[in-house]
């Protein structure tokens, strides 16, 4: 049983290795979300910097119904309005 199991999670990261998945490196995160916390120091919580940097290192587009996203110009933001 314990070897399905390793062979199971080795087959599911051979997929995500061999897909479109971009995998960024933790350090690379944490030191970026970071420097976020620094300058959005009373914007962003250190988990909304985690966002940012991962928008950051990938160059995605960040999808957020918070306001405080809205207006952020180094970013490519969607910013969705509920009501």
């Amino acid at each position: 049983m314990r070897k399905t199991r390793h062979k199971k999670a080795e087959d599911f990261l051979t997929r995500i290795y061999n897909s479109n998945i971009v995998i960024v490196e933790e350090s690379k995160i944490y030191n970026r979300a970071a420097f976020f916390k620094c300058k959005y120091r009373d914007k962003f919580s250190f988990i909304d910097c985690h966002v940012l940097a991962l928008a950051e290192l990938t160059e995605g587009t960040i999808i957020a119904t918070d306001s405080n996203f809205k207006d952020l110009k180094e970013f490519k933001v969607t910013y969705i309005e509920v009501k």
